[in-house]
């Protein structure tokens, strides 16, 4: 019988080359975005994004969005984008009427990998056991590296992320004055979440993840952390709220969905980076996403 954890370390892998995939996007989102603006570039900045947001994106019936990603794509900084975010914005933005034969064949083939990288994802997010048999795998592996490579990844690390060493720490350098700090850091701000003092936790929390020298696993506790007290910070302001079509980026919840997603990078099997976004996203009303998290 196949080994249970190994099934699990599948699905894993197959979820890492998923996220892997987001760089891809990212690079054939500005390649449109170039194409479909008479050369204009997309330059990450919240000005780019706002103009995006209201002139192109809520001209688009066919494009839904979540308020979380309004917000990022507001914010302009593509770097923000998931994997549903950016094939959304791929598949069905409209193309202006300019286009020659050979980019809209071209288009037209990128856009048939795209939705199949979309239909891969959603059925390993449903996936409710989070295992996958090695026949399965192999198939889906097998799909998502071709379309990886055709959008310009190399399958040679691709390969990479087939070894069980993915799930290995990295080798890092460490400095352990910094690691001190940080751990000082740490405690301080875990014991100013302790006494309610949400706004000052966050501060020491923030202070300890960009000192230099601190291990990913480290950073990622501090990650978690500082989301957790941006959540409880929103819970006693009590202030925020989200609109129907927009959720304000300097709504604690928006930050503390940030923070959660930087532990889960750092440290991808920890449970509790996936428990942190999962109560973000419950938080923000995200609830199929909430589920898959936890």
């Amino acid at each position: 019988m196949t080994n249970k954890s190994s099934q699990v370390r599948n699905y894993f892998k197959l979820d890492l080359l998923i996220a892997r995939s987001r760089v891809s996007l990212i690079h054939l989102f500005k390649n449109r975005y170039l194409l479909f603006n008479n050369g204009q570039v997309w330059n990450d900045s919240p000005t780019c994004g706002k103009n995006y947001l209201t002139n192109v994106i809520a001209k688009t019936k066919k494009i839904s969005l979540t308020p979380v990603q309004k917000t990022s794509v507001s914010n302009g900084n593509s770097d923000e984008w998931d994997v549903t975010t950016l094939t959304n914005l791929l598949l069905f933005i409209d193309r202006p009427k300019t286009l020659s034969t050979s980019e809209i064949q071209q288009l037209d083939q990128e856009d048939k990998l795209l939705q199949q990288l979309k239909e891969i994802r959603n059925e390993l997010a449903h996936n409710a056991t989070k295992s996958v048999d090695y026949v399965q795998f192999n198939q889906i592996w097998t799909d998502l590296s071709a379309i990886l490579v055709t959008f310009g990844d190399v399958d040679t690390e691709l390969d990479k992320l087939k070894d069980d060493s993915v799930f290995e720490s990295p080798k890092q350098p460490i400095n352990e004055e910094n690691m001190k700090e940080a751990s000082r850091l740490n405690s301080l701000g875990t014991q100013a979440h302790k006494d309610g003092k949400y706004s000052e936790a966050v501060t020491f929390f923030t202070k300890a993840i960009v000192l230099p020298g601190v291990s990913n696993h480290d950073r990622a506790i501090f990650y978690s952390n500082m989301a957790a007290s941006r959540l409880s910070l929103h819970e006693q302001q009590e202030t925020s709220s989200i609109e129907f079509e927009y959720i304000d980026p300097k709504d604690e919840r928006y930050r503390a969905l940030q923070d959660a997603k930087q532990a889960r990078n750092l440290w991808s099997t920890w449970w509790k980076g996936h428990f942190r976004v999962g109560k973000v996203h419950a938080a923000l009303d995200d609830h199929e996403k909430a589920i898959n998290s936890l």
